[in-house]
């Protein structure tokens, strides 16, 4: 990362300068950027602690429909401030910067995870993909035992820290068992129906999202060793635009697609019922689908 006076080059762009400090912490580099909100490497000068840091700002003129991302930045706070557990990434402090008495800054300081999300490591070994997908159920069983539901798990929010492991993040959405959503929130393809439908949601709303996620990640890894096979096609075909929503809507078309490209019956299974329309249908516990996924990992062991 190249320095230039009081800012820096980010070194994902090389165009757009990115501050040295922020409210105390030094900015390190930029990892993304959404709507409102910037996600930086910081440094807390203290400790000489790595931080995630989440910088949220309400923008002129779009106070309204920015109100949204500074509550889920304190939502975010609430939740995983609350909760002790390595495959969560937890939130250590926030600032509040108040304009005209009302709060038009957010700064979320989380632990940063050095590593990479799902969606960005392609594979196509399925030991390490139903790995992942333990560590995940395990840590969504801690989240339900608190009394909350994550509701937009897919693989870009959960990370490899580089050892097999995952660490969810993300909880701006999360919300307590049992709510309803005011208005749809979610990313097609991993919400389950009855998020879709503005019902109370459950445990079994991550399962579903879980299911898909397992199906995606085995999908995008057969791709991504398939190329330029025949066979490539139907996967990637898949994974674009409004194929993988409507894919995950099919429970059978999805066990069917896996089946297709060599995964086990067991786990073929467990996906089917992972995507089961109705929530009662589906595994009745986060502990449950973790049990499964326990077996097959170990029975996908070798010596």
């Amino acid at each position: 990362m190249t320095t230039l006076g009081t800012t820096r080059l980010d070194a994902a762009t090389n165009t757009e300068r990115v501050p040295t400090s922020l409210h105390g912490y030094q900015i390190l580099q930029r990892l993304g950027r959404g709507a409102a909100s910037t996600l930086y490497v910081a440094c807390d000068p203290a400790t000489r602690s790595l931080h995630a840091l989440k910088h949220v700002v309400r923008r002129p003129g779009r106070e309204r429909e920015d109100q949204r991302f500074l509550d889920q930045a304190e939502n975010e706070h609430e939740i995983a401030s609350s909760i002790d557990h390595p495959g969560i990434r937890a939130a250590r402090r926030i600032i509040r910067i108040r304009s005209m008495l009302r709060v038009s800054e957010i700064v979320l300081l989380l632990d940063f995870v050095d590593g990479a999300p799902l969606d960005r490591i392609p594979t196509d070994d399925a030991s390490q993909i139903l790995r992942w997908h333990l560590h995940a159920a395990r840590a969504l069983a801690a989240l339900h035992a608190r009394g909350f539901v994550h509701a937009d798990l897919k693989p870009g929010n959960m990370i490899d820290p580089g050892d097999g492991t995952v660490v969810l993040i993300d909880l701006g959405q999360a919300c307590e068992i049992g709510a309803r959503k005011p208005r749809i929130q979610g990313t097609p393809g991993f919400m389950a129906p009855e998020q879709r439908r503005l019902e109370p949601l459950g445990p079994a709303t991550d399962a579903f999202a879980l299911g898909a996620s397992i199906l995606r990640t085995t999908l995008h890894g057969r791709f991504a060793s398939e190329l330029g096979s025949a066979g490539s096609s139907a996967a990637r075909a898949s994974l674009e635009g409004t194929e993988f929503p409507r894919l995950t809507a099919d429970a059978d078309a999805a066990a069917a697609l896996l089946a297709e490209h060599g995964t086990a019956d067991s786990v073929v299974s467990l996906v089917r019922r992972l995507l089961a329309p109705r929530p009662q249908d589906r595994p009745s516990s986060m502990l449950e689908i973790a049990e499964i996924l326990e077996e097959e990992v170990a029975a996908g062991v070798t010596a």
